[in-house]
């Protein structure tokens, strides 16, 4: 019986990365990534994160915010030295290569999509890891996503569900091809699926997850507003 890269995948430790394509040059918590990691560490999955926050970017959207008013300058809040943006790729690849994860989750808005072209494409995933993609801008622009074949999954809507299922179905060695709130991508054939949408979460199954918060060091919880730091 032909064996599938699922199969294969779970053979080795249960281990997801998560990324996330920051385009500024400050640090924020993604509240989507800190619910997913909650998912993953109830089903007993390893985690490791990252996060581009830390890359000199050219243009930094959270400068925008404050040239529009939104907020007032506050000046260098990380008070940390940003690392060339030539080194986001190399650094990226060398996590993959090293901490060797079944899947790896990204979360994305439409800005930070674009940021994300800038590097992914050239990363080097083993034939045996899994890609997803989630989050507004891939709700709104699903089939070009998955016509991109950059991505195994593109996940659209609400995420808690569909990720729980995805690692379960991982777990248990299953296809991936017919979960809900998805777009299965074939990368070979150049192919996709789009599947049903699923019902929307009642709002008080929210909060049943208790999110995860160990990625963030005491510097993500500091915050400029108003000109100050709190």
């Amino acid at each position: 019986m032909k064996t599938n890269k699922y199969q294969v995948a779970t053979l080795r430790l249960k281990k997801i990365l998560f990324i996330y394509p920051n385009t500024a040059n400050s640090v924020v918590i993604p509240s989507s990534i800190t619910i997913l990691a909650g998912i993953a560490r109830d089903y007993g999955w390893g985690r490791a994160y990252f996060d581009a926050w830390s890359y000199e970017k050219k243009h930094d959207s959270m400068q925008d915010r404050v040239i529009s008013g939104e907020f007032k300058p506050v000046e260098n809040p990380t008070n940390v030295t940003l690392k060339p943006l030539n080194k986001l790729t190399l650094d990226l690849q060398n996590i993959i290569d090293t901490f060797k994860p079944s899947i790896i989750a990204i979360s994305c808005m439409s800005l930070e999509y674009e940021f994300l072209l800038t590097f992914f494409p050239s990363i080097r995933i083993p034939e045996e890891t899994t890609v997803l993609i989630g989050g507004v801008h891939p709700t709104l622009e699903g089939e070009e996503l998955a016509r991109s074949c950059l991505f195994d999954l593109v996940c659209i809507g609400e995420g808690e569900e569909t990720f729980a299922e995805i690692l379960t179905q991982f777990e248990n060695g299953h296809h991936l091809n017919n979960i809900r709130n998805t777009y299965f991508v074939d990368k070979k054939e150049r192919v996709f699926i789009k599947n049903p949408r699923r019902r929307l979460i009642d709002e008080s199954e929210l909060w049943k997850i208790a999110p995860d918060y160990s990625f963030f060091d005491k510097g993500y919880f500091i915050y400029p507003f108003d000109g100050k730091l709190y």
